[in-house]
């Protein structure tokens, strides 16, 4: 009976250590996934700062032109 136990421990044991393998190459996967969604912000972060530049100087333009139709 006791030697049934110690197989059945030791197989669950062996589940065990299973999942937590899986988990962690899921938590590996997850950090990559993170970094890479980390440098798409930052890459979107640095379209808007662009795109906010260009439309401001478009503005400006703009401005400019405005100025000089009412004079």
């Amino acid at each position: 009976m006791a030697l049934e136990q110690l197989t059945q421990l030791e197989g669950r044991i062996s589940e065990v250590m299973e999942l937590l393998s899986l988990q962690k190459m899921e938590i590996e996967e997850l950090r990559e996934t993170k970094s890479d969604l980390e440098a798409d912000n930052q890459r979107l972060k640095d379209d808007i700062k662009s795109w906010e530049e260009q439309l401001s100087g478009i503005l400006g333009k703009l401005g400019s032109v405005e100025e000089e139709a009412t004079l």
